[in-house]
């Protein structure tokens, strides 16, 4: 079953589509083989489709923060060479995608300044 999702780390936040082509054994597989902690499914309260996302999200981030890839394209080239066995990303002409990024961007930083007291 197709689904999109919102996430939000305190590193990035991304919208991501997933494909029909993705099933649930195969982000299961996935994620055993590359989360064999099983970290991402414990802070997704076991939610499967949310860790394999956020697995996606993860790595997708850091190839676009590490190598400074900043084309959509090119991106989703470079995610599918390094790691052929997650999921197809999106390109343009693909048909057996898996994952199409929606979204994909650094956290908005926050910083908070007490205001000096009155008198």
């Amino acid at each position: 079953m197709a689904f999109s999702i919102n996430l939000n780390t305190p590193r990035f936040t991304a919208r991501l589509a997933v494909n029909d082509t993705v099933s649930t054994q195969h982000m299961l597989a996935v994620l055993a083989d590359k989360q064999g902690s099983g970290e991402f499914i414990d802070s997704c309260n076991g939610n499967i489709k949310a860790a394999f996302s956020m697995l996606i999200a993860e790595k997708l981030f850091t190839i676009q923060h590490v190598l400074g890839v900043k084309s959509p394209d090119q991106l989703a080239i470079r995610f599918n060479n390094l790691h052929p066995n997650l999921a197809r990303i999106y390109t343009q002409g693909v048909s057996d995608w898996g994952i199409k990024v929606i979204n994909l961007q650094p956290a908005i930083a926050f910083e908070f300044i007490p205001m000096e007291q009155s008198a």
